[in-house]
């Protein structure tokens, strides 16, 4: 479980200071339309079609893309490790939400595995044009933050 959080830390730290030129073409135009993107992403993952939920996120995502393609790769790792250990995915749930005027827009989901779960939470930032675009998103197996602890 330590390994777990060191490298879920480490990819979140990564990802916080690794900002690239945004493509003009990124973006979601309503936070209905995040909400279908993220839904679709979670259903992905729990397909373990990690690469398919990655492309879904490329649209959106304000990193460069060889820093999506670096937390790609490690994120395959990491739940063939997982399954490994806590059995294959069985599905997810939204766990909370939350929304900061037209600005900003946090979910959170739980990914179950057969005797385990993956916390994820995404963030999003409305910016240009009104657009929402995904300023960052990290998963960790720390079952104590889904009560506050």
């Amino acid at each position: 479980m330590k390994n777990i959080g060191i490298f879920c830390f480490l990819m979140m730290f990564c990802l916080q200071f690794s900002y690239a030129q945004i493509d003009g073409s990124k973006g979601i135009a309503s936070l209905e339309k995040v909400k279908e993107t993220n839904e679709k992403v979670m259903t992905m993952f729990t397909q373990n079609m990690i690469v398919e939920g990655y492309n879904i996120l490329r649209t959106i995502w304000i990193i460069d893309e060889s820093e999506i393609d670096h937390m790609q790769g490690l994120t395959i790792k990491y739940f063939n490790m997982l399954e490994s250990q806590y059995g294959e995915t069985i599905g997810f749930i939204q766990t909370s939400e939350e929304i900061v005027q037209d600005v900003a827009y946090k979910v959170n989901y739980v990914l179950k595995f057969e005797y385990h779960l993956l916390k994820f939470t995404f963030y999003y930032y409305q910016g240009k044009d009104d657009k929402w675009f995904l300023n960052s998103m990290f998963f960790n197996d720390n079952m104590k933050e889904l009560f506050g602890d």
